[in-house]
């Protein structure tokens, strides 16, 4: 098996399980209570429990996840293996590995050393953002009910900020050459890159699927919308070709896999390595 196909986090079946409660039941009100149709089929998460254990591994669990207004996560979410990356800031551990190794090649190729502006960021933080807009509001005289309303338009709802999961990095916009050199190569280190006014993002999806994004010209929320309308793609990187499946229910998962993640949308995502 290739060693560099993804930064693995190697978790036990229980991930899987957890994965699959809590997705089914991830919502802009929090998180309701799925737990029981999640299980409700005990051949299913038998079947699964088998698969992964025999044949493959939980990736890492916010990976291909959307958040959003619409696809917020609750209060508890956090990553577990938070890494400092420098200037107080923090990435989950697989997103933290991959961009110090791309920092050091980015020095390596006589690049600007990059400056990290803004990275994991937790409820609580938001919930301190929120207050402290609303507050401005309230001292120009509002309200405080449009005051709140203001609020919540400039800085989102709660649990909507995608910096929650770990896996994004804000970065202060480079110099030109910087950002040719991140253009052409962030994807060799799994991460994205978009930009935002006065700022980059390096959003971090895994190697696998940020070729595969590349490949098919989109980008993350456009990978997602391919993947549940088309439900599998196939994808080559270093030389070794891969196919990406989407499956809505545990009880279809058969054959060898190489990693299976969930989405926040009541699916799975299952990678595996085509034979020759």
């Amino acid at each position: 098996m290739p060693n560099k196909v993804l930064y693995r986090w190697k978790r036990g079946v229980g991930m899987l399980l957890a994965a699959s409660m809590l997705l089914s039941g991830c919502t802009a009100a929090g998180v309701m209570p799925a737990a029981a149709d999640a299980v409700s089929s005990e051949n299913s998460v038998q079947t699964a429990e088998s698969s992964v254990e025999q044949t493959g591994e939980i990736g890492s669990l916010a990976l291909l996840w959307i958040v959003d207004a619409d696809h917020t996560l609750p209060r508890t979410y956090a990553p577990e293996d938070l890494t400092d990356i420098g200037n107080g800031l923090c990435l989950a551990g697989e997103a933290a590995e991959a961009y110090i190794s791309l920092q050091r090649s980015l020095d390596i190729d006589g690049g600007d050393k990059l400056q990290p502006v803004a990275g994991y960021c937790s409820w609580e933080e938001q919930e301190q953002r929120l207050e402290e807009r609303k507050q401005a509001y309230l001292e120009q005289g509002y309200d405080e009910d449009k005051a709140a309303t203001f609020a919540s338009y400039d800085c989102g709802v709660l649990g909507s900020d995608p910096f929650q999961t770990g896996l994004y990095l804000r970065i202060e916009t480079p110099q030109a050459e910087t950002k040719e050199w991140l253009a052409e190569h962030a994807g060799e280190y799994g991460f994205i890159l978009y930009e935002e006014e006065n700022a980059w993002v390096l959003q971090y999806v895994g190697r696998l699927h940020a070729a595969a994004m590349e490949q098919l010209g989109v980008d993350f929320a456009g990978y997602m919308k391919y993947l549940h309308t088309y439900k599998s793609c196939v994808v080559i990187l270093d030389s070794v070709t891969y196919t990406v499946e989407m499956i809505d229910d545990l009880s279809l998962l058969s054959g060898s896999f190489l990693e299976i993640y969930g989405d926040n949308q009541g699916a799975y995502v299952v990678v595996r390595m085509q034979e020759e």
